[in-house]
């Protein structure tokens, strides 16, 4: 198995070449998801009122306006935000999927 670059030649190069690589590396991680699988979310106000008004009264059935259920793993889209798959109404038998930046704790 060849080695890779930070194994054979990163310790050869000069110390601040080194230091900007491990800075540029420890800015470039996903920040942690602040919902995990199983956890009671909803919409933020301001989101839903936006729903509402663009629905205009045209849709019907049932709308993810009050509890969600976060299922599976949050996934890192960049730009610091997540996507989280949720599931909602009588007996969860309804799904959707959203950013985290438009989620808040139930």
């Amino acid at each position: 198995m060849p080695n890779t670059f930070m194994e054979e030649k990163f310790q050869h190069l000069p110390n601040d070449i080194q230091t900007k690589i491990m800075i540029h590396h420890a800015h470039s991680l996903p920040p942690r998801p602040k919902f995990k699988n199983g956890q009671r979310v909803r919409y933020k106000p301001e989101v839903v009122k936006a729903m509402k008004q663009a629905m205009n009264g045209a849709c019907q059935g049932p709308f993810p306006f009050g509890e969600l259920i976060i299922y599976g793993d949050p996934i890192y889209i960049g730009n610091g935000d997540w996507k989280c798959d949720y599931e909602y109404g009588y007996g969860l038998t309804s799904e959707g999927s959203t950013y985290e930046s438009r989620l808040i704790a139930y």
